[in-house]
């Protein structure tokens, strides 16, 4: 983006604003029905902000939709594979959210030695296949997240139960 370094006094010109300024304000628009209106994602652009005031939600323009950034959708149950259950008594279930491109598990399993835990909806995958390593009741196992199917699996000695606190993959490639 250019720069221009400003005088005291200096008239602010339509081409200084349309240069300089325009692209560094952002708009806020008092619902998204107003935004829409206003503003439509295509005349928008790639990466456009702004935000909408009834809520504070704050938007960005992403293949061509605007996608509010840094909400949360609600915990939802991960649909369970075979025997696999929650292991409850206080524990939470395993569950799954998205907060903007970023899929959060939480939850304890029980019930299985199983390798297949579980699948993950299309919008909740990551971008590719993912590793990470959790805990399995006195060991630790490899979590692996399929980025094709949503499978999520496990490698290693799996044992009464298994934690998916703090798992966390982004769904997209940037």
């Amino acid at each position: 983006m250019p720069q221009k370094t400003w005088v005291i006094g200096e008239e602010v010109l339509a081409t200084d604003f349309n240069t300089y300024v325009q692209n560094q304000v952002v708009p806020r628009f008092a619902t998204v029905a107003a935004r829409d209106a206003a503003w439509p994602a295509a005349t928008a652009g790639a990466g456009a902000v702004c935000t909408t005031t009834d809520t504070g939600t704050l938007w960005v323009v992403v293949a061509a939709a605007w996608t509010a950034i840094g909400t949360a959708t609600p915990w939802t149950q991960v649909a369970f594979t075979g025997t696999w259950t929650n292991f409850g008594g206080g524990y939470a279930a395993a569950q799954y959210r998205k907060v903007g491109d970023v899929v959060q598990l939480r939850g304890l399993c029980t019930g299985s030695t199983a390798a297949a835990l579980g699948t993950l909806p299309a919008g909740f995958r990551p971008a590719y296949n993912v590793q990470t390593i959790i805990s399995s009741a006195a060991s630790f196992v490899v979590l692996t997240v399929t980025a094709s199917t949503g499978a999520l699996s496990l490698t290693g000695t799996i044992g009464a139960n298994v934690s998916l606190e703090g798992v966390q993959f982004s769904t997209s490639i940037t």
